[in-house]
């Protein structure tokens, strides 16, 4: 059963806070889901859409995602070199991939390549979501 108190779907766009155009990147994907074409799905209001770039206040932790605020969640990574780079926000995307598994059908991620190769960075061997789109880009790519 559905809980009406809860949000039918957030997403949440994740940008590494020295991707330099990530909050433009991340504002287009919010005016694009805040618009009124989504508003039925929601009530009226469009899409929440909630940004992770931001610190945890006193850690270096990015602040964290909890599925359990809506029915379904979409992530969006958007992987650029700073991020890959980074050990704390590769953690952060292992566990964000580890919640989606664990999560099921209710969360999906999606890493978006915003420097060439960037994928091949960030996935790691393992049957998680992040190692196998990364098998399924490369198919696509060298069968075109």
């Amino acid at each position: 059963m559905i809980d009406t108190a809860r949000p039918f779907i957030v997403i949440y766009v994740v940008w590494h806070p020295s991707f330099a155009v990530g909050h433009m990147v991340a504002k287009a994907l919010f005016e694009h889901f805040r618009r009124e074409s989504y508003e039925k799905i929601t009530g009226g209001t469009g899409i929440s859409v909630v940004y992770r770039y931001a610190l945890a206040d006193g850690t270096d932790e990015p602040l964290p995602i909890d599925f359990a605020d809506a029915e379904t969640s979409a992530i969006i990574v958007l992987a650029d070199q700073n991020f890959a780079r980074d050990p704390v926000w590769m953690d952060f995307l292992q566990r964000i991939s580890d919640q989606t598994t664990a999560a099921g059908l209710s969360t999906v991620l999606f890493p978006v390549a915003m420097d060439p190769g960037i994928i091949n960075q960030i996935k790691k061997p393992s049957k998680h979501f992040l190692g196998r789109i990364g098998k399924e880009v490369s198919k696509t790519r060298s069968s075109n």
